[in-house]
């Protein structure tokens, strides 16, 4: 089988500079299952930047779909005109498309800065609803997503396929925990989830700990709440990455300092619909973990995962509380996190899942249900 995966979010504009980049979303959705895809079945696999495709080196979509089996990406609204061209060739060429989506676009809250694209009225959120309805096959990470994409748009259910994030433990790895006195709460995020760390039930549990234990400090990537800033050197912040092959070395190396790993998200539709990857990353690191009681973490606890469960104030501080005080539950808890992910999220099952779709589409085979 020839397959083409292409990143979409490979580059970004700061101050009026064009950067490449490669996204953490095309990395997990698009880079990482072809990457294995090609090492485990031997498919002739390409991954291109976007701006391949329309570059002097390709001529046009009727001679891309004729090379190729199977074109997978991500779903951007930048070019709709090339959406259409791409389908029109790739029927007449036999060759399937499958786009991936990762997100709620119909749910973004108005603090994440894509809100102004996909706000309900918006010329972009029409779009991508009619793009999201056309499309033959649509892979999303998780079901509450397919729902939702299955709801706004009218696409068929049965064409919606759920394949959930996968982690890479050679990736995620850092090779040594740092031993001191201090227990470090740990976050990694974004400014996508400034809503989240700003919950007031997170931010009043973790206050009641810091203000009881001393040694407790804490630790952020990729984001400062100022909430914390009282608490000085107890509160460091390191500027995350956009480019995800630089981000990943940055958090294999202060996620040793780290101690307690934790995810707190608000419970709206938007979060709903996102996926458990902040807990595999912390579970890579055999960190324990606390997490906010929304519908990601609550099917990682139902398939075994020991997580902690919490949403007021009360019990964001006694999961933290019952971590710092016992270092041996510590311990014992991100072992089990990490046991957890190596048998049921690991390189193995991501490839296996995908080689399986993409048979099914391009080979009309037929799938196994589990």
């Amino acid at each position: 089988m020839k397959i083409l995966g292409i990143e979409l979010n490979h580059s970004f504009v700061l101050d009026g500079v064009v950067t490449e980049r490669t996204s953490g979303v095309d990395y997990f959705r698009i880079i990482q299952p072809l990457t294995l895809l090609r090492k485990h079945t031997g498919w002739d696999v390409d991954i291109w930047k976007s701006s391949h495709i329309f570059s002097h080196d390709c001529k046009n979509w009727d001679d891309i779909t004729k090379k190729y089996d199977v074109i997978f990406t991500g779903y951007n609204v930048a070019k709709p005109e090339a959406y259409v061209q791409l389908m029109v060739m790739a029927k007449r060429n036999n060759c399937k498309v499958i786009f991936d989506l990762d997100d709620d676009l119909w749910n973004i809250h108005e603090d994440n800065h894509v809100y102004e694209r996909f706000h309900k009225g918006t010329e972009d959120l029409e779009i991508a609803t009619a793009i999201l309805r056309d499309v033959g096959h649509l892979v999303v990470t998780q079901k509450n997503l397919k729902d939702t994409v299955v709801a706004h748009t009218g696409r068929p259910s049965e064409q919606t396929y759920v394949i959930d994030n996968y982690i890479d433990t050679t990736l995620y790895n850092p090779k040594k925990q740092m031993d001191d006195d201090r227990v470090t709460l740990f976050y990694s995020g974004s400014r996508t989830h400034v809503p989240d760390v700003y919950n007031r039930e997170f931010l009043l549990g973790v206050d009641a700990v810091m203000r009881e234990f001393s040694h407790v400090h804490l630790l952020f990537i990729g984001m400062f709440c100022d909430v914390f800033a009282k608490y000085g050197d107890r509160y460091e912040v390191v500027e995350g990455e956009t480019d995800f092959m630089k981000f990943v070395p940055l958090w294999n190396f202060y996620v040793r300092f780290a101690d307690i790993g934790v995810v707190p998200l608000e419970d709206n539709k938007f979060n709903s619909s996102k996926s458990s990857l902040k807990y595999l990353e912390y579970a890579a690191a055999r960190l324990p973990v606390v997490a906010s009681n929304v519908f990601a973490y609550r099917n990682e606890r139902r398939s075994g995962a020991p997580i902690p469960l919490v949403k007021e104030a009360r019990e964001w501080y006694e999961a933290i509380r019952d971590l710092v005080v016992n270092p041996q539950l510590r311990h014992n808890l991100g072992g089990e996190n990490y046991e957890h992910i190596r048998a049921r999220r690991s390189e193995a099952h991501c490839w296996k899942n995908y080689q399986e779709l993409f048979e099914k589409i391009a080979l009309d085979k037929q799938i196994i249900t589990k």
